[in-house]
Formats: structure tokens, sequence, C-alpha cells
């Protein structure tokens, strides 16, 4: 009878023991991020990867992922809460770790060893949520702003801020940096000091940049329609609000939304316009220029 009962109890304590571990790692949800505004030579290092590959548009970007950039490469980093990355010419960041926690927090940390980031965390960040971006020469810690992060070739690390605070830890000192100032942070020291013409000029270059992440999804680029209804789909951040063609879009779970608009007869193109506004009333605006034909299929593509 023991014999049979020893090795009952440890199978019932293994497959407990499992089932807690997998509870536990199911309760943290990580978040990719989609690569977009590809240009130039850009190069990815996926996690268990042998190497360097090209990181295409559109492709998901997970944590333990590196990317570089070359000298005319470029590349933008979207998570779906709005938070984004876009990565400048000549850098080398790495994805630390990007989830949600158990207790509904999150943690978004990243390491920046050389070049330029400019960030845009969209949401005040509250509790235990952390979002950090380690250089050589400091951390920079933020709860909802748009700042940029550069390392410099003589391995100083540059913070300017555009909107909201980031708190710098450098050199054994803690800075507040405020909308305006900008922070220079060497291997032993670090000062905060009014934006340089050059600093405020790379925070607004890019409006695109600073506005909400959205996409459209059907019709693609390049399609021909009919005239009718068009069937539409795409998603656009939470708390965005949405407009196609100048009609309010409401959308649903994650930002998913389906609507329709009416391509006129007779008409040899039509453009549709997305827009996107978010609570800052920055906007990211999605235009794109359909053919029409009496023939073709206004069914969503499969």
């Amino acid at each position: 009878m023991n014999r049979l009962v020893y090795p009952l109890i440890s199978l019932i304590v293994i497959v407990v023991v499992i089932a807690m571990v997998m509870s536990q790692s199911l309760m943290v949800v990580q978040r990719l991020a989609r690569a977009t505004a590809v240009s130039g030579q850009v190069v990815v290092h996926r996690p268990g990867g042998s190497g360097f590959e090209p990181l295409p548009e559109n492709a998901l970007v997970a944590a333990g992922a590196v990317v570089q950039t070359g000298p005319q490469g470029a590349a933008t980093l979207n998570w779906v809460d709005g938070t984004r990355l876009v990565v400048g010419p000549d850098t080398s960041m790495t994805v630390l770790r990007c989830q949600v926690n158990r207790d509904s927090s999150e943690t978004s940390l990243f390491r920046l060893s050389a070049g330029k980031l400019l960030v845009r965390v969209r949401k005040i960040l509250a509790g235990q949520s952390k979002f950090e971006i380690s250089t050589p020469t400091a951390t920079a810690g933020v709860r909802g702003t748009i700042f940029t992060v550069q390392v410099d070739a003589a391995g100083q690390t540059q913070v300017a801020v555009l909107e909201g605070k980031v708190n710098l830890e450098a050199g054994g000192q803690g800075l507040e940096v405020t909308p305006g100032y900008e922070a220079v942070a060497g291997s032993g020291s670090a000062q905060v000091r009014p934006l340089s013409a050059a600093a405020r000029s790379s925070l607004t270059a890019s409006p695109a940049a600073l506005g909400p992440y959205v996409t459209l999804d059907q019709p693609r680029a390049g399609a021909t329609v009919a005239p009718g209804r068009l069937e539409v789909s795409g998603q656009g951040e939470p708390g965005a609000r949405l407009t196609l063609n100048g009609q309010a879009v409401i959308p649903g779970f994650r930002g998913r939304f389906r609507s329709a608009v009416q391509v006129p007869s007779g008409a040899l193109t039509f453009t549709l316009r997305l827009l996107a506004t978010d609570e800052r009333n920055y906007q990211t605006e999605i235009a794109r220029d359909l053919t029409v034909s009496a023939i073709a299929s206004n069914a969503p593509a499969r």
C-alpha cells in the first residue's frame, strides 16, 4: 500500500507546484512593440537568436531584443497603450523588460548604449509601475512625458524634456528635469540647464512621433474598391478620439474598430483619412488613396 501512496503523493505535489508556477507566469503579461517607419539600416537581435537580422516593417519586438541602426537608419517601436520609442541613427538599444505585472502595475526597462531615443509615454504611470531608460552614466525614470535621451560619442548622457518630468539618477545625484530643460550627465557629475535651440528643435522636429498610435488595416494601401459601402478596420491607442473621413469612430476592445464609409460612384479615386487625437491634442493622420472600380469587391481581404 505504501508503495502506491508515496509515489501518488509525490505526483500530486509535482502537479500542484507546476500549476502554481504556471498560474503565476500567466498573470505576468509580456508586452510587444510593433516596428514602424523603418528606414535605412536597422537590425535586431532577438532573444535566443544566433545573430542580428534586418528588422522589417510591422515586425514585433519583445523583451530581450537588441535594436541597432546605421548612420541613416531609424525605426519607431509602438506599444498599444501609446508608449513609443523613436530610435535614431547610429543607435544601439535593448528592451530589457516590458510587462504588465500581477498587481496590474507595469514595468518597462530599456538600455541605451549609444545614440538617441525620442520617448513618448502617454499615460501617467501609477502605483508600483516603472519606466526607466538606463545609459552608461545615468538612469532616467518617468511617470508620463515626452523627452529625448542621447548618449554622445564621449559617453555623456543628455536628457531633454518637452512635457512632464524626468527623474535622473547620475553620479550619485538625483535630479528632476522639467519641461524646457535638459540635463547633461558625465561619469561623475550632472547638471540641469535650459534647453538649447538644437535640443528643442529635435523634440519638435517630428510631430508624427508625438501623436497617438493608430493603424489602418483594411483596406490596404493600393487597394481597388467599388462604389458604395466600404468596410474599414484598424486600431487606435486607448483613449484616443478617432474620426474616419470626418465621422466619429467608436473603438472597442484594445482600441480595435470596424466602421464603414461610402465610396461615391463616378469617381476614379477615393481618399480615406483616419485621424487620431489624444488627450494632449497631438494628432496622427493616415491618408490612403484608393482606386475606384465598378467591378471591384469591397469585402475586406482575408
